[in-house]
């Protein structure tokens, strides 16, 4: 039997959307979680990621992803590498340059790092940077592939006052950071470098550190830890009174630790106090050998002691 035309439309009224019904809406993006659009560089992504260098102040807070915002920005590098010309990235917050480099060189490159401009190449005849780097020729003789040129990339980013970039050693509240808050980073051809014959050369410029403080050459590690750490393996450090030259053998993430450092009077206070407490427990743990050796019930004869514990009442008689 068919169905009435007025009964059909009245069954299929529910399933129409009201006019005042309110569709629902998204929440507030937040580019702090890492966890939409990880490997897009856009310049809109680059400053919404670029916000959470700040906005990420408090360490485990679940608004912020701190190892996948550390992971888009490891691999902006490898991202820049995949064009084939000369490219410059000139923001407040990252400076860039990405060039090919004959590897049939006779002479060492050299690449400023100041933190307000772009990195660029500096010639022979040029004065050296306060803040510079050294890339020696046998890097670029010694790469595999027989390749006549490479890519390089050079990466100075800024990672703010947040936790990113700062790993659990910095995260103790004791004065520790980064110098400026810049890492410098390096890439070669896309290719992992390390164990170079020779040593590639940073020097980041400062003032006269204070004489509590310690300068330290370290490379961003991502082994480390849950999200990485800072690590020196394979970088020496020689401090200037306004220099500091980081040696190291092999291509990464960089950056100059400062940290604070015990004076000697406060270190032979702390030994003091510690040889103090180890004295104090020991004569301790004497008294209660003794105390234990003397107040223990005596063993009938002819018991084994682990007998005499057995038949130890588990009450004293009143």
């Amino acid at each position: 039997m068919a169905m009435p035309r007025g009964l059909g439309a009245l069954l299929l009224l529910p399933l129409l959307p009201t006019s005042g019904q309110e569709k629902p809406t998204e929440g507030p993006r937040n580019p702090c979680l890492g966890s939409n659009n990880m490997y897009e560089y856009d310049i809109f992504n680059l400053n919404d990621r670029a916000s959470c260098f700040t906005k990420c102040r408090q360490s485990g807070s679940d608004s912020c992803n701190v190892e996948n915002l550390q992971r888009y920005w490891l691999n902006y590098e490898a991202h820049l590498m995949k064009e084939g010309l000369t490219q410059k990235v000139n923001t407040s917050f990252l400076k860039a340059l990405v060039q090919n480099l004959s590897t049939n060189t006779a002479e060492d490159f050299y690449f400023s790092l100041e933190p307000s401009q772009v990195p660029r190449q500096v010639m022979k005849d040029e004065d050296k940077p306060p803040d510079r780097v050294r890339l020696p020729k046998s890097l670029f003789q010694s790469l595999p592939g027989n390749r006549s040129v490479v890519r390089l990339a050079i990466t100075i980013l800024d990672i703010g006052p947040g936790t990113l970039f700062k790993g659990p050693r910095l995260g103790l509240g004791d004065g520790s950071g980064v110098l400026n808050n810049h890492l410098v980073g390096l890439s070669v051809g896309q290719m992992r470098v390390t164990k170079l014959a020779e040593p590639l050369e940073i020097v980041f410029s400062h003032q006269r550190p204070p004489p509590n403080m310690t300068l330290t050459c370290v490379f961003w590690d991502v082994t480390k830890g849950p999200t990485g750490d800072w690590a020196s393996e394979g970088c020496s450090t020689e401090v200037r009174p306004e220099e500091t030259v980081c040696c190291c053998d092999h291509l990464t993430f960089f950056a100059l630790l400062l940290r604070p450092t015990l004076d000697q009077s406060t270190v032979h206070i702390l030994t003091r106090i510690s040889q103090a407490g180890c004295g104090v427990s020991m004569i301790f743990l004497a008294l209660t050998i003794i105390l234990y050796a003397f107040l223990r019930p005596a063993c009938p004869d002819g018991h084994r002691h682990w007998e005499c514990q057995q038949l130890r009442p588990l009450h004293h008689p009143r």
